[in-house]
């Protein structure tokens, strides 16, 4: 048993957000290359960056109150960990949406942004 009982309000609050950035994610990969308008130079990888780290910081969040024995230097390597999981299974998804691919340097740039984000949360 945790050393910290959670209620399952407090848990949906923790985990909601991670969820929801997950589905954004998707969704967002979701788009046809031709459906994504070219607002601005370098705007893919201020958007990767960006949902990556909002994604890592609520996992690390809802990692550190779920799990209240997790230390700082754990919490951050898991939300880097699954973001950039996140990231791989983002990335094999656009192969099979029209006009997007599997692209490396997305990849990194999602490692980037999840590496970023779960140390924002400290």
């Amino acid at each position: 048993m945790p050393a910290r009982a959670i209620n399952k309000t407090r848990l949906l609050n923790l985990w909601l957000p991670v969820l929801l950035c997950m589905v954004a994610i998707f969704y967002f990969s979701s788009l046809p290359g031709r459906d994504i308008p070219r607002l601005f130079p370098l705007q893919d990888v201020l958007f990767h960056i960006s949902l990556y780290a909002l994604l890592a910081y609520f996992l690390a969040r809802a990692l550190r109150n779920t799990y209240s024995k997790l230390t700082l230097l754990k919490t951050v390597s898991l939300a880097v960990f699954f973001g950039t999981l996140y990231g791989i299974s983002d990335e094999f998804h656009q192969l099979f949406v029209p006009e997007r691919c599997f692209s490396a340097f997305d990849l990194f740039t999602d490692g980037i942004g999840s590496f970023i984000g779960s140390l924002l949360y400290r």
